[in-house]
Parts: C-alpha cells; structure tokens; sequence
C-alpha cells in the first residue's frame, strides 16, 4: 500500500490513522473503535463525544490525502494537490471541511473543481456543544488522477468561519490488498481532557505502521500530547505546523503496533478538535499455492500411453493467472492448469513432475513435486520352432512333435 500525503497550508479538521503491512492475507477480524473516555491514567473531567464509523472497505491498493486550507470567516480557496500512483483507479473520494459555527443554510456554498456540491449545511455529518461542524462530500465522480483540485468556500453570509479542506482517495491497483476503516464525528477536547480511540482485532505481525493525525484549532507552544498505545510520540504536536490553527502530522508507529491499538490525544492548557480517523491495514502479498491433482498412468508406456497431467491453484489474497510444469528430464512441459502429453515424447526414465501457480501479484508459488515413471514401448517376442518331427508323416503310423520357443527382449 502506498500512501499519498500532501501537506500545505491548512485548517482541517481531521485525525489520520493509517497502518500500513507486508504480510499475510486480509484477516476477517473485526475492528472496533470507541471512546474509552474514562479510562487509563487521564486527567478526565466530562464526556468529550465519539467517532463512527462510516467505511470499512478492503481494497488492493492504498489511500491518498491532500489538504489545505486556513481560518477565515470570509470566502477561501484551497488547493488540494493530490498524488495517486500511476495507473492506479480512485474507487472512493472523500472532501471533509470543518467548520465554526455554522448555524444554518446560506452560509457557505463548497465547489470544487468547478462542481458545485451545494450548501454546506446540507453535508454536516457531526458537530458538538461547541459550535463546531464537520462536513463531507462524496467527489469520487469528480477525482479521477493526480492533479491539484481547487475547492471554494464561497461566503454567502452568518458568522460561521470555514478552517480547509481534507481530500481522502482511496484507490485501487496492483498494490497489496488494504483494509481501510474510516470513523467521523466531531469531538471536542478541552483543557485538561483526554480522548481515546480505540482499533480492535488487528493482525499485527509483520505490519507497518503508519500514523497521521490532522486536528484544528490548534496553537503553537500549547501543551498537547499524542500517544499510541501508550507510547508518547510527541509533545506540542499540534503547532500549527501546516497552517494557523490547523496541523496534519504523521509518525512511523511500527514498532508500537499491537493486535488491539489506541490512538490518545491529550490536552493541558488548550483545546482543539478532532473529526475523522482512518486506519488502514495493508496486507503484503501472500504467494498462491499449487497442487498437483493427478498424473495418470504412471507408470506410462511410449507408443501406447498418453499422460493426463491435473493441477490447480489458490492465492487467498487474490487470484491464480498463471501455471507451470516441468520435468527434471525433459526440462519444460507446459504453462496449463491441466494438459495431456503422449508417453513417447517423454524420456524413458523416473520424472520428477514440478508444478507452480502464479498469482495476480506476479508471485509465484513454491513449487510442488510428483514422480513419474515412463518405460519404453513393448518390443514384440520373437517366435522359433525348434522342430517338427518326423516330416513326412505317415497317417495311422506317425505322431508328430512340435517343439517351439519364444524371446522377448523387454519381458519374458
């Protein structure tokens, strides 16, 4: 899975939360994310809100996010400059934009690369007690390559302010499968609060972990901490290091990657928000594996005998696109799941039979192995009569004795 991550200017209002792997096949665990408000060593004083969730999706491929943006209660313009692999197809896009106080409609109109997508009230998913909104659109119709798309937020009247735009992509190629979950909300964290989310039931061996966390209402030199599993990555994280009021951070948080994974955010002296988190878990290719059905006869016989050769193959992270068998004698024999091949045109002699499989990933299987025997074609015997006595015969006088015998060079 590769993962795209533009950071410009901005005021999002977003948590990332990507893991990315190489290994097995996609497991069917579940995954859970809940606010475990409460709990651990916090400095908890009220209930802060939850995300839900809103995409569980396994794709082969990745994900992909650009943001930009900035605090403004006027009409802003943001340039998000998305970059997906090469060849790759945008299966789902996602444009979140938060906002302040955004009480009703006709306050702002979104457009984005020249698509109106309407009032942006009209799109709110999620917002709190504390006059914050969060809002998403669905442009998967209008994101279709790497480029860099333009959203609008046209001020059209109120008090709301508008903090930027986040665009997500998911997107499919030859990349290892991914399983993608993506949570929303809108959760406030005060001071000296804490809130927690919460990813059950992951496969973590091998995997590689990545990490991105987008907050706004952020300030530089506040006393914010960010945690996963337990494990601090950072104080001050939220610096306003992309853009005033807003950051999008990322971590490499491998060697902190359990089966069960929480994400903590921790506030001292300021707060911020906190709006969708997203973790993917990309499983690197499993190789397919092959099995030989049948060889039949064996052993076989040249210039009476045709040879049937049965396999098949699995991948259980895709899909089996090629065969190959070979002889340990005659070298190459055919790029079939199944053939039939005369005896004659094998070498007389014990084979030992190779089959592999390919899957969709271009890896190939480790080989499997059967022998074969082929023998010669049967020589016929060779007949001799030794006598035939007494020659000539005379009726009611004479019996007479045939003596003969038989050699066969390849049996008996």
């Amino acid at each position: 899975m590769k993962i795209e991550k533009v950071r410009r200017k901005a005021m999002v209002l977003a948590i990332f939360v990507v893991l990315l792997a190489s290994t097995s096949s996609v497991v069917n665990a579940q995954i859970s994310i809940v606010d475990e408000t409460g709990k651990s060593d916090a400095i908890y004083t009220r209930t802060i809100g939850d995300l839900t969730r809103f995409r569980d999706i396994t794709v082969k491929g990745g994900l992909a996010v650009a943001a930009d943006g900035g605090c403004t209660s006027s009409s802003a313009a943001y340039a998000l400059d998305l970059k997906i692999p090469t060849g790759a197809a945008v299966q789902n896009a996602y444009l979140y934009m938060p906002f302040y106080n955004l009480d009703g409609k006709h306050e702002y109109e979104i457009v984005f690369d020249g698509n109106n997508l309407g009032d942006a009230r009209d799109h709110v998913i999620a917002e709190n007690d504390k006059w914050q909104q969060n809002c998403r659109f669905d442009v998967t119709r209008y994101v279709k390559s790497s480029k860099i798309y333009i959203v609008k937020a046209n001020k059209i009247g109120g008090l709301a302010k508008v903090y930027g735009a986040t665009l997500v992509v998911i997107y499919t190629n030859k990349d290892p499968s991914t399983r993608i979950i993506i949570n929303e909300g809108c959760v406030y964290i005060g001071v000296k609060e804490s809130y927690t989310t919460n990813f059950r039931g992951i496969d973590s061996t091998g995997k590689t972990a990545s990490l991105w966390v987008v907050a706004s209402g952020t300030n530089e030199g506040e006393s914010d901490i960010l945690y996963f599993n337990g494990n601090p990555l950072g104080a001050d994280v939220f610096d306003e290091s992309t853009g005033k009021n807003f950051d999008t951070d990322n971590y490499d948080v491998s060697s902190y990657l359990k089966t069960d994974n929480f994400v903590k955010f921790e506030v001292i002296n300021d707060p911020f928000w906190a709006d969708v988190a997203i973790l993917g878990v990309s499983y690197p290719n499993q190789p397919p594996t092959a099995t030989i059905d049948s060889i039949t006869p064996d052993p076989a016989e040249q210039e009476k005998d045709t040879v049937s050769f049965t396999g098949h193959g699995t991948d259980s992270d895709g899909s089996v696109v090629a065969y190959n068998w070979r002889s340990s004698i005659n070298g190459q024999l055919s790029t079939s799941a199944s053939f039939t091949k005369p005896a004659s045109e094998l070498s007389v002699g014990t084979h030992t039979i190779y089959f592999k499989v390919q899957d969709d990933d271009g890896a190939w299987s480790t080989e499997v192995s059967e022998d074969l025997t082929i023998n010669p074609a049967n020589l016929p015997p060779t007949a001799v009569i030794d006598s035939i006595t007494p020659d000539p015969a005379e009726q009611e006088k004479d019996t007479v004795s045939f003596t003969g015998h038989g050699t066969d060079s390849d049996g008996s």
